[in-house]
């Protein structure tokens, strides 16, 4: 277990420790008696002793410190739960669980981590562990109970309170009004005192660390014995960046937040200690509910004010996970929205299951109507634009409508359909004339279309056949965690874009395509699966020989983003690479690696071994497009392992560019001497272009040394170029794309 780490206000953020440990994040719903002052700095000094013993696994050094500590500090929940952990690990359960207990009353909350953190995995069982989770979870559905809402049709609800989480010694408060209105969700924002102030000390985006409200939209899970918690939810932030207003939504097949326009709030301060804010939550964003055919939903908000090292927070629900965008639930209380108030001519739709297998789905359409009388709708099936499936075609049929909700219950078989995606489509005339229309996308899964694929898959190349494998199994897991509800666009596009690499294999011996961007499966270090993205200029197939660009970058977050860049620039760039006679030195493919960080790291973390993780890739490259040699581009510490491949496989490259940042540091501290022996043995016959992103390399990493060493040895360095700006992945792309094609 990592140790749990406390600042002044309580509040922690999720960072990597150099050692590879992870900080805890424990935010604290209980209110915290300050300590005076002159406390302060012992407390300090004695926590980070604890925490750095812990580190190093001293737990029994760590355990009387420990003790002492929160004997002297009864108040501090994440020091507590640190105890807790030493008490077990060093065969003190019982205590461990009072320990635990007194944890709990200080505000320790976050049941989920403490229950699957391996220091406290032996007493997840124990009958006192379990009764405090126990009322644990009473408390918070008693709590979402009292702070739950209902809205009426375009009518502000009252001012929600949004309750700190720290002892906050300022005066000020913060609160939120909800909107229904037919375009969204509209949130207003009112905060006063040290709430108000959503320009922190890096002016961030809330979803990189600064201030803002996280707002939550979840679906509750009828299932679940927690009707607080969902798993099934949407979250939105909502802040100032560099001073100007941004709003965003979490994409959690991405596992990014996406800044779109349509959320970006409008911000205003009055004054020093006055904020409002206001944004809409556009019911688009959280297809395919709505509160006509969802009258429940959840909500949640949380406030953080971040500060010069501190942090506060309030929110309707306390959530560990608030900050956690990740985490696979989240908690949140009832909102509940009154159809009948709603006041105009509405037409909406909902199936049970956006997957359909050998059984037909029911749909439910509710239409609200100004007056009674007779409309008329229409409903077709599609299999593409204006395809209907039906024999006749569309259906169209007269129905009786009431004044006010009218709901409406229809079937769709899909089961005669092969497998694909379709479409219901409906539209309601209403006795006032007006037309209104609905639909739904289906993803039908005829019988035996797994094993259909898997066929399919058994014939491919044994290069190949783990791309495919990864696509199906990915499909496979992704049709097992599908909500019922949610839409099946990326299981549908997924699927399809399985089902046209097969075709390739079919038509033309294999899954590559003609052009445009791929990710291929390739074996890592141990075996395992890699992930790696290829942009294929159009032409390559028929080129005479290839020169397989590999760019090596220890930042796996940024694999994808170079690969779509590398690709604008032949497709949106006016770079057309032509075939060339025999002067022709290679026509560029450009592979771009994923290089994963070890298990329990964030995606942004280096790999652990990035030297074995490229050698793996270079070996793949050679081997799947039958080339002998691979040109090489090594970006921040991916410039590391591309120096490091030259050495160790010189046979095996062409060529290399080096964009040096503050990040290529292979051997911290070293000096000239040490990093000149370390240069030794590399190819002096490579040609070598080096790129030195001065702003960075002037006060951060040994790029200068580096390059020094390799001039020192009379390397074939054929081009130095300073660069002024920073290093980030657009350049990485360009420059890329423009050496490889030089190289020609």
């Amino acid at each position: 277990m990592s140790p749990a780490t406390i600042n002044r206000s309580r509040i922690l953020c999720e960072r990597p420790l150099a050692a590879g440990f992870t900080l805890v994040v424990l935010v604290l719903a209980a209110l915290l008696t300050a300590s005076p002052a002159s406390a302060e700095p012992d407390r300090q000094e004695m926590a980070a002793e604890i925490i750095d013993l812990m580190r190093q696994e001293l737990r029994t050094e760590a355990l009387p410190l420990c003790r002492t500590y929160t004997d002297r500090f009864p108040d501090d929940a994440a020091m507590l739960y640190n105890l807790a952990c030493l008490e077990n690990m060093t065969g003190h359960s019982e205590e461990a669980v009072a320990t635990f207990a007194r944890a709990v009353a200080a505000g320790f909350d976050d049941f989920g981590m403490a229950f699957s953190d391996p220091d406290l995995a032996s007493l997840k069982h124990h009958p006192q562990m379990i009764d405090l989770a126990v009322d644990h979870q009473v408390r918070l559905s008693q709590l979402a109970s009292a702070r739950a809402e209902t809205l009426s049709w375009q009518a502000a609800s009252s001012p929600i309170p949004l309750a700190p989480e720290q002892a906050v010694i300022s005066s000020g408060d913060s609160d939120i009004k909800l909107t229904w209105t037919p375009v969204g969700l509209d949130i207003e924002l009112l905060a006063t005192g040290p709430w108000s102030d959503l320009i922190g000390p890096d002016n961030l985006a809330p979803w990189n660390g600064g201030s803002g409200l996280v707002f939550t939209l979840g679906v509750p899970d009828p299932e679940s014995p927690k009707g607080y918690q969902t798993s099934n939810f949407f979250l939105f932030a909502f802040g100032l960046e560099k001073n100007t207003p941004v709003g965003a939504v979490y994409l959690t097949g991405q596992d990014r937040w996406q800044p779109i326009a349509e959320l970006t709030p409008k911000i205003r301060q009055d004054g020093a200690d006055k904020l409002e804010l206001r944004a809409t939550i556009p019911w688009p964003s959280i297809l395919p509910y709505n509160p006509l055919v969802d009258d429940m939903l959840g909500f949640n908000a949380t406030l953080r004010i971040a500060g010069s090292g501190d942090h506060i927070t309030a929110s309707i629900l306390p959530d560990p996970a608030a900050f956690r965008p990740s985490s696979i639930e989240r908690r949140s209380a009832p909102l509940k929205f009154r159809t009948a108030s709603v006041g105009e001519e509405v037409f909406i739709g909902k199936v049970s299951d956006t997957i359909s297998g050998p059984e037909p789905l029911t749909f439910d359409l509710v239409a609200v109507s100004r007056e009674k009388g007779v409309g008329r709708l229409t409903i077709d099936f599609l299999g593409g634009p204006d395809q209907s499936l039906l024999p006749e075609g569309q259906v169209t049929g007269t129905i009786e409508i009431e004044k006010g909700l009218n709901r409406l219950n229809r079937q769709a078989d899909f089961t005669a359909l092969k497998t694909g995606a379709y479409v219901i489509k409906t539209e309601l005339v209403f006795p006032s004339g007006r037309s209104l229309t609905w639909g739904s996308s289906v993803l039908h899964l005829a019988p035996g279309w797994e094993e259909e694929f898997n066929a399919r898959i058994d014939k491919l190349d044994p290069r190949e056949k783990p791309t495919a494998l990864y696509y199906f199994e990915s499909i496979i897991q992704a049709v097992a965690d599908h909500h019922p509800r949610r839409g099946p666009g990326t299981i549908a596009s997924t699927l399809d874009e399985l089902g046209r690499l097969l075709d390739n294999s079919d038509k033309g011996g294999s899954i590559l395509p003609d052009k445009g961007s791929f990710l291929a499966v390739y074996p890592g270090p141990a075996g395992d699966t890699r992930l790696c993205h290829i942009y294929f200029p159009a032409g390559w197939k028929i080129a005479a020989r290839l020169n397989p660009v590999l760019t090596l970058t220890a930042a796996s977050t940024t694999a994808g983003a170079i690969a779509d860049r590398t690709g604008r620039n032949y497709e949106a760039g006016g770079r057309k690479p032509t075939l060339k006679g025999g002067a022709d030195e290679g026509f560029p493919v450009f592979l771009v690696p994923r290089l994963e960080p070890p298990e329990g790291r964030n995606p942004g973390d280096p790999p652990g071994d990035l030297q074995a993780e490229a050698e793996a890739c270079l070996a793949w490259a050679r081997d799947t497009f039958d080339s002998p040699t691979i040109s090489v581009a090594g970006a921040g510490q991916g410039a590391d392992a591309a120096l490091q491949l030259a050495r160790n496989r010189p046979e095996a490259l062409k060529a290399m560019i080096i964009f040096a940042g503050g990040s290529l540091e292979p051997w911290p501290q070293a000096d000239e001497e040490f990093i000149q022996r370390k240069m030794a043995g590399f190819p002096l016959g490579l040609p070598v272009t080096w790129m030195d992103f001065v702003r960075e390399t002037e006060l951060h990493g040994q790029g200068p040394q580096i390059l020094k060493a390799l001039e020192g040895m009379g390397c074939n360095l054929v081009e130095i170029q300073e660069v002024k700006g920073g290093l980030n992945f657009t350049q990485v792309a360009d420059r890329t794309v423009l050496w490889a094609e030089d190289l020609r």
